[in-house]
C-alpha cells in the first residue's frame, strides 16, 4: 500500500504497490471495523475491501489509532 512516496520495485521485492488516491495528510474515506490510523491503515483497508479476490486475505495493521 502506498500512501506517501513512490516506492521503487527494488523496494518492494516486485510484490504489487496499491496506491491510494489522496494524499497522506487526507483521511480514509471508510473506517475499519479496528482500531487503526485514518491516514495509512485504514486506507490500505479500503483498497483491500474494494480489490480482494475469493479467498483469504492477510491484513496487517501496521499503526494504531495517531494520538497527538
Amino acid at each position: 500500500m502506498q500512501v506517501g512516496r513512490d516506492l521503487s520495485p527494488r523496494e518492494v521485492a516486485g510484490a504489487q504497490v496499491h496506491r491510494y488516491p489522496l494524499a497522506f495528510g487526507k483521511v480514509a474515506i471508510t473506517t475499519p471495523p479496528f482500531p487503526s490510523d485514518p491516514h495509512y491503515d485504514a486506507k490500505a483497508w479500503e483498497v483491500c475491501l474494494t480489490r480482494h479476490r475469493p479467498g483469504r486475505v492477510v491484513f496487517w495493521n501496521v499503526a494504531p489509532i495517531a494520538r497527538g
